[in-house]
């Protein structure tokens, strides 16, 4: 039966076998696509079942009609290990060099029922990877091994392929073993990957990631022909059988030459035997996946370099493939009836052909056989044309025949690197330096397994090279942080606010930017900003005047903002994104609905022209997108069809391809401006009057122009035109299932539902190439992205860490969000030390490396020393602990001390491994318990933990370390401190309870020195000396410090530049034996940092700028001269906080000599009494008070005062109405003033004014 036949779209709808097929034949009639034969019963099946959906169907009568089977594929409740299954966690579980060495064992270990041709599978695998790599095309992006498809038909049933199904089937027993962990689609690369290196080639490497599917493709477009190779090329090439002429002109997106081929047909087009005409074929195939000259002929030579063609025997004598096979093969086919059918007998190609003297070790001798013999055309067994040196040696190995040679022999395509002048002049080069041969075979060999495995941050495992290829899309590696809450909310504010831009402008960049994306071969997208640069700066399809002034708007905004911001930087990339989102708000506000947010999720980068290959991104530019109403059908695919495509392409589902057209329509986002499809009077605003006016049988339809691309929509009751639309838009209205799903949001109660799956389906497409923050779907989470559902987890964390603990198993994507969140902040309280907090986390952090480098604080809250009754004492976890820390770190580990303090479950122990283990520790609160072992160990923990340190290595990310001592009473060696100065980045200390009395020496010396003996307590192990104006610390804080002038030196003076400094003094009486000589030594150290301190909290008593008098101490001339030279250098003090008492001064008429001592820069001052001794003395307080705020205000001294305060430590009560007067001049000059008073010795100045910051919130207790 002659049937006229025509795809009508690329990869989406099926053959039109019907005669009735009105485009089908409209196309035929106008010559479009020739008419051909087509076996009658092609397409049917002889057995019409009535069950599992046979009967004729509804596209039996109906061909032509749009199919949405395509926008459905690969659903993850499909999937049989689970809709939340994570392959990337599970390839990292994998004993990567176990199941390598299980596949070398595999190449040479033969099977009876297929064995391996010169006992090796190496030729077979290579040729199962190239031909499941090589159906890729750069066109479209499909095809390729990123799926597995080699599996399922049609690629399982090809001529082309024939005998890889016992290629997989030899797989199965390796793929068996290790399960999920590999995928087929990983494993079937992979393995001819190993079987390059096994025969002595060096490859660049491998990466995995390739997650299987579980279903055939039937997006791809494979071609219209109703044959198989050596036929199956007619419509390809529109009936053209100039084998010189055609070549160039096959049908896109197409690579091969013929149906059910992967490249082209070795025995040369058509079978013509012609290796001339061959290498045009070979050009274009190889150029449509993406490859050029050199790496063309850098494959073939390669890959032809093992192995051997196979047609021992007719083809004849061969049975059906797998898809026709009789259910007793097992999903194997092509059965050889001839002998044992498989060996000495086998056919695959009908080519019987032995490229090399050595087919199982990489070699140069194909090259050195093809430009080195004079060649013959002759048959092979089978009957096929192949090509043989008649005059050839006798050195080519029987693969089954030990002792027996065959002269050289060739395919016709391999003539034709011969028959082309540019293929011979790389074979002439490679000829005489192979080692160029094997670098060119190695890249290309490597981008034909991985070219549509997508950005580099999608590869997986250990032998992942450090090179980046331009075909992978490199992106540069974002630099400065990145934008918060704050920061986005002021940018919109700025994207919304800028001359030029609209909601249509910022939506239409937006989506043009990041509908670039292929969910085939993960191309495109909004990530790199490539829309900036050529080629897509200049499509069609993105209007480039209109992007051109929106990129411009844009620019500004980010100049301005990070030279704002400094190491905070927006990308332009991240900016285009956010403006869709700022537009989408807006017009979402503007229909109603003010509390909309949209989800935005930054840290894009901006790629480079140079980063950007623009032969291959030119195939990312759209035919025709009706989501904007851009372009329009062709000969052989409607506009719907192609609409229905590019939804493929993005991944969406029929409700998310309808919602985003309803919406983008609403938004006014044509491409051109134009009002096609524009169903609404309120353009710019989010609303679902696409679909009510759509639906709306008001409104009767009728072609605008000859095609049917334009329509014109007319009010049945007034007669006149309202609506202009275009296929793209009416097919909504007219497709049952697409008119069924847009019906939902036409109606009146759907308006927040399309508002909502509008956001939802936006965002999708903004992020589908964030494989850096890429969401799984999983359960009721389906639509949050990673970012929110950790900022939920997160909440979840600083409120009740129960909660988390039991989230985390819920399921494996929970567990691996939570989990780092869980160890990121870690409290050790008293009310857990008996339930070994410490130590349990300590090896939950060895179980779980991953974890280490995501703990960011610590605190170590009042440890107490452990008794030999403590429930921790003999515990085989703490057994345990010792052992894996033991072998991980030798250095502590050789300390006899340390390893029997983890056994016994002592404290200081776990807290040195914790030192070392977390990696990445940011903020450590360490209490030093008061036994004198302890307080030499610490300083050898952080010693060693220093030794350890490095890039990512224990204490290097470290800024911010609070250090008590356990007992007040008798202050910790500020020795212990001395470490911490060393640091690369700590910006924050605090030391609490420290003095500089007692060397580590005495300590050594005791009578209990022997004791110490035993835990090796060397004082040149421990006595780390303080550097001298090296350290990064900014911040210093002293706080109940028994320092002297001279220890207070020795700490400044350790510091690069300071910005705060706080000092208070638990006990002066200690400091008394010093004496006067202290007031210059203090002055010193001030003045050191006097050009950068900003805040300063400093108890001036201490360091006897007094003088005594009785009970009374008042500031002496000597003290106010170094106060008043300190201070008239502190150009930038914005915070003072001191004692009061240095301000009354025993000369009540000398006052104003207070003034000239503080800082003119002064924008707060706090100032500490302890009325114990000086409660007669309160009025000259006031008094103090009222000669500063009467220097206050504009052109004053203190012009820059804002805050006054003070803090009055008592006894007793106190009328606060004493502090009338101040209340009243602070009112008159605009200060604030505050006064707080409580019992006596309430609290240090220090802590009080809150000048040490909480980097982290508040964590509950754990012991919960």
């Amino acid at each position: 039966m002659h049937v006229q036949s025509l795809l009508l779209a690329s990869g989406l709808v099926p053959l039109a076998a019907s005669q009735g097929c009105p485009f089908a034949k409209r196309a035929t009639d106008t010559n479009l696509v020739p008419p051909r034969e087509i076996p009658e019963d092609f397409g049917i099946c002889r057995v019409a079942s009535n069950q599992a959906g046979g009967g004729t169907r509804s596209r039996d009568f109906w061909p032509c009609a749009l199919r949405l089977d395509v926008l459905r594929q690969f659903s993850p409740q499909y999937n049989p290990l689970g809709a939340d299954f994570d392959y990337t966690e599970a390839f990292k579980s994998l004993d990567f060099a176990a199941l390598k060495k299980d596949l070398n064992a595999l190449l040479t270990d033969s099977q009876d029922w297929w064995p391996a041709d010169h006992g090796n599978y190496g030729g077979l695998f290579i040729r199962m990877s190239w031909h499941s790599a090589g159906t890729y095309r750069a066109m479209d992006g499909r095809g390729g091994s990123g799926m597995g498809q080699q599996r399922f038909a049609p690629l399982d049933s090809w001529p082309d392929n024939q005998n890889l199904d016992k290629a997989r089937r030899l797989l199965w027993p390796i793929k068996q073993k290790y399960g999920s962990k590999i995928s087929w689609a990983d494993l079937i690369v992979l393995a001819g990957n190993v079987a390059l290196e096994h025969s002595g080639f060096e490859t660049l490497g491998f990466a995995g990631g390739r997650a299987d599917t579980w279903e055939a493709d039937e997006s791809i477009y494979w071609g219209a022909e109703s044959t198989f190779v050596p036929k199956g090329n007619d419509v390809r090439y529109n009936g053209s059988t100039d084998i010189y002429e055609r070549a160039d002109k096959l049908e896109k997106p197409l690579g091969a030459t013929h149906f059910g081929l992967i490249y082209v047909n070795p025995e040369g087009p058509d079978g013509s035997s012609d290796p001339k005409a061959s290498a045009l074929d070979i050009r274009t195939a190889f150029g449509r996946m993406g490859m050029d000259d050199e790496e063309t002929a850098a494959l073939i030579i390669g890959g032809h370099t093992l192995g051997k063609t196979h047609g021992a025997v007719p083809a004849k004598n061969i049975g059906p493939e797998p898809m026709a096979a009789d259910l007793g093969e097992m999903g194997l086919g092509w059965h050889n009836s001839v002998n044992e059918g498989n060996g000495p007998d086998q056919m695959t190609s009908g080519l019987e052909v032995i490229w090399s003297t050595t087919p199982t070790k990489w070699s140069n001798h194909f090259l050195k056989s093809l430009l080195g013999n004079n060649w013959t055309l002759v048959e092979s067994p089978a009957g096929h044309k192949q090509w043989e040196a008649l005059d050839g040696k006798l050195e080519y190995p029987d693969p089954f025949v030990k002792g027996k040679f065959r002269r050289p022999t060739m395919l016709t395509s391999d003539l034709a690197l011969i028959n082309d002048p540019s293929y011979l002049k790389i074979c002439k080069r490679w000829h005489d330096n192979p080692k160029e041969l094997n670098a060119a075979f190695a890249r290309a060999w490597y981008k034909l397994l991985h070219r549509d495995l997508g950005p580099v941050s999608r590869y997986l495992g250990p032998e992942v090279p450090k090179q980046k290829f331009i075909w992978q899309d490199p992106l540069p590696e974002r630099t400065g942080d990145i934008i918060g809450e704050a920061d986005i909310s002021s940018l919109k504010s700025a994207i919304l606010s800028a001359d030029g831009l609209d909601v249509s402008k910022l939506v239409s960049t937006a989506w043009n930017s990041a509908s670039t994306f292929r969910g085939t071969d993960k191309r495109g997208g909004a990530n790199g900003a490539r829309i900036a640069l050529e080629p897509q700066v200049s499509w069609v399809s993105n209007n480039p005047k209109q992007l051109k002034q929106v990129l411009s708007a844009l620019k500004k905004i980010q100049k301005d903002f990070n030279a704002k911001y400094g190491s905070k930087k927006v990308s332009l990339a991240d900016l285009i994104v956010l403006g869709g989102v700022a537009a989408i708000e807006k017009a979402a506000q503007a229909a109603g609905f003010k509390d909309v947010k949209v989800p935005f999720t930054p840290g894009r980068v901006d790629a480079t022209q140079n980063q950007t290959d623009l032969v291959q991104f030119g195939y990312l530019e759209p035919l025709a997108d009706g989501f904007r109403n851009y372009g329009h059908g062709t000969t052989r695919a409607r506009t719907e069809e192609i609409l229905v495509d590019r939804a493929a392409l993005l991944t969406l589902t029929p409700p998310e391809m309808t919602v985003l057209v309803g919406g983008l329509r609403a938004l006014n986002a044509n491409y051109d401006g134009s009002s096609y499809g524009i169903l609404t009077e309120k353009k710019g605003q989010l609303t679902n009057d696409f679909f009510v006016n759509l639906l709306s049988p008001a409104y009767s339809w009728a072609k605008k122009d000859s095609q049917g691309e334009l329509w014109t929509g007319t009010d049945r009751a007034t007669k006149s035109v309202k609506w202009t639309a275009t296929r793209a838009d009416l097919v909504f209205g007219s497709h049952a299932e697409l008119r069924a799903i847009s019906e939902v949001y036409g109606s009146a109660d759907a308006k927040e539902k399309f508002v909502k799956d509008f956001i939802s389906a936006w965002t999708k497409v903004m992020n589908l190439d964030r494989f850096d923050v890429k969401a799984e779907k999983m359960g009721q989470l389906l639509d949050l992205p990673d970012e929110i559902l950790t900022h939920i987890c997160t909440l979840i964390c600083d409120s009740d860490r129960l909660v988390l603990f039991q989230v985390i198993y819920a399921n494996k994507r929970l567990h691996r969000i939570a989990s780092p969140l869980l160890v990121r902040h870690w409290p050790f309280y008293p009310s857990i030390l008996y339930k070994k907090a410490p130590a349990r986390f300590a090896l939950h952090l060895v179980r779980n490396p991953q974890l280490q480098r995501n703990v960011k604080s610590i605190v170590f809250d009042e440890q107490i020393p452990i008794g030999e009754d403590d429930p921790w004492a003999g515990n085989g976890e703490l057994d345990e602990l010792a052992v894996a820390a033991s072998q991980s770190f030798p250095d502590l580990a050789s300390d006899p001390s340390w390893c029997d303090g983890l056994i016994g479950g002592c404290t200081d122990p776990v807290a040195a491994l914790l030192l070392v283990l977390c990696t990445r520790l940011e903020s450590l609160d360490l209490m030093i318990p008061h036994y004198q072992e302890s307080k030499l160990l610490l300083l050898k923990l952080v010693s060693l933990a220093l030794k350890y340190r490095g890039p990512q290595q224990p204490l290097e990310n470290l800024q911010f370390v609070v250090l008590r001592w356990y007992d007040d009473e008798d202050p910790g060696n500020i020795q212990c401190a001395a470490p911490f100065f060393h640091l690369p980045n700590v910006k924050t200390l605090a030391l609490s309870a420290f003095s500089d009395e007692i060397p580590i020496k005495s300590i050594l010396d005791r009578k209990d020195r022997n004791e110490h003996a035993k835990l090796g307590l060397d004082p040149e192990v421990y006595e780390t000396r303080f550097p001298i104006r090296t350290s990064p610390i900014e911040e210093l804080f002293l706080e109940a410090a028994c320092l002297t002038s001279h220890g207070l030196l020795t700490v400044v003076s350790a510091c690069k530049r300071l910005k705060k400094l706080a000092f208070t003094c638990e006990n002066p009486a200690r400091m008394t034996r010093e004496g006067n000589s202290s007031a210059p030594l203090t002055r010193q150290a001030l003045l050191l940092h006097a050009a950068t301190l900003e805040e300063l909290a400093f108890n001036l008593e201490t360091h006897r700028f007094m003088q005594t008098d009785g009970s009374l101490e008042y500031a002496s001339d000597t003290g106010l001269e170094c106060l008043k030279e300190c201070f008239q250098q502190m150009n930038d003090l914005k915070r003072l906080t001191t004692d009061i008492h240095v301000l009354y001064f025993h000369d009540q008429s000398s006052n104003e000599k207070m003034l000239d001592c503080l800082p003119r820069s002064l924008e707060y001052l706090g100032l500490e009494c302890d009325l114990a001794s000086y409660q007669s003395h309160v009025l000259g307080y006031v008094e103090v008070l009222c000669t500063v705020l009467k220097a206050c205000g504009p052109s004053q001294r203190f012009c820059a005062l804002k805050t006054l305060e003070i803090w009055l430590f008592v006894y007793g009560g106190i009328d606060e109405s004493i502090y009338d007067p101040v209340n009243e001049l602070a009112r008159e000059k605009g200060i604030e003033f505050k006064f707080t008073h409580g019992p006596h010795g309430g609290g240090n100045a220090w802590e009080t004014m809150g000048m040490i910051p909480d980097p982290y919130p508040p964590i509950a207790d754990p012991a919960t």
